[in-house]
């Protein structure tokens, strides 16, 4: 089948009712899974995937995207999570990059005993929010190579990050967001991100997943 007879049985299949879009935008597939965004952003899809035996949910979803100012946005989510449950997994996992900057022995010290210390600016900043039963947890810190945690110098600095970690009620459903700008680049003042309050479980995010992996096999996007 020709790239021109494969675009017209795209197009006509009942199934994609959203158009002949290939690439859905990032805020709309957050959007889908309930979550808002503060302010409209440029962000191109770069991967959109669903796992399975994640340890909170009955399905989940992640995805990455950037932007054209060299922000990058990476997402996961988690659905059918009960709040207590919800609350332990973010729990968790904030402490796991917390515990990151802890001041911990230095390997291979020798007979004086030295200590690895963060200094004070470069610490996470973390701030909780609560509404009704929406959880949400903002951490503000520096990332270094690759979007590593635990950048404690301005030599090795590479990125200011945000991560929003929202457990909306409605839906049921955890959502973690980390977002990546180079310090000083009009880039990294992050979308806030919230939970919607007009939204319920929908199976939309599936089919929009499913077109979209069908594109890429279909024209190798």
């Amino acid at each position: 089948m020709n790239l021109f007879k494969s675009a017209i049985l795209w197009c006509t299949l009942p199934l994609w009712t959203a158009g002949c879009s290939l690439r859905p935008r990032p805020l709309e597939i957050l959007s889908s899974w309930g979550v808002q965004a503060s302010a409209p952003g440029e962000y191109q899809l770069v991967r959109w995937e669903s796992a399975q035996n994640t340890p909170v949910e009955s399905t989940a979803q992640s995805l990455q995207a950037r932007a054209p100012g060299g922000a990058e946005l990476r997402a996961e989510h988690l659905s059918a999570a009960q709040l207590g449950q919800a609350e332990d997994y973010l729990r968790t996992r904030v402490q796991g990059i917390l515990r990151i900057y802890d001041t911990r022995p230095e390997p291979y010290q020798g007979t004086v005993t030295r200590r690895i210390e963060c200094p004070a600016r470069f610490q996470p900043v973390v701030e909780h929010t609560r509404e009704g039963d929406d959880r949400r947890i903002t951490l503000r810190l520096f990332a270094g190579a690759g979007g590593a945690f635990g950048a404690c110098a301005d030599d090795n600095i590479k990125f200011q990050a945000r991560i929003t970690a929202l457990y909306c009620a409605r839906t049921r459903a955890v959502t973690w967001i980390e977002h990546f700008a180079s310090p000083g680049s009009p880039a990294v003042h992050a979308p806030e991100f919230h939970c919607r309050g007009d939204v319920a479980p929908t199976a939309a995010s599936f089919f929009e997943l499913l077109k979209f992996r069908v594109a890429r096999f279909i024209y190798r996007i």
